[in-house]
């Protein structure tokens, strides 16, 4: 049986603030999502658009990390297992968009 690659996945700071030069994104909160039988880390996020030349808005947004293999494996980091498939991505990310109410999901690679 071969072993699935596992990586780190550094912890979000929940009320961190990124700029960028479109604007600014806060993190709002981090998941631990119950998925068959597993559990799946997902960071959201909700950016607002003040400083591009196509206008002002925003967005929520859902990075999902992957399968939690040893949560918090590092004081600021749990070790994950990437979610490949793309039934199951598409799954996840329809689950989201509904439960977290966010417009993006991107899985981490």
């Amino acid at each position: 049986m071969t072993e699935k690659p596992t990586r780190i996945y550094k912890t979000a700071v929940i009320g961190e603030e990124v700029r960028a030069i479109g604007g600014v994104y806060r993190v709002m909160k981090e998941l631990r999502v119950p998925w068959r039988g597993r559990e799946v880390l997902a960071v959201i996020r909700a950016a607002h658009f003040d400083t591009s030349c196509c206008g002002a808005g925003g967005c929520g947004m859902a990075e999902v990390a992957g399968f939690i293999v040893n949560w918090r494996a590092q004081p600021d980091a749990s070790e994950v297992e990437p979610i490949l498939d793309p039934a199951e991505r598409e799954a996840l990310a329809d689950l989201l968009r509904k439960t977290e109410h966010v417009q993006d999901v991107r899985f981490v690679e």
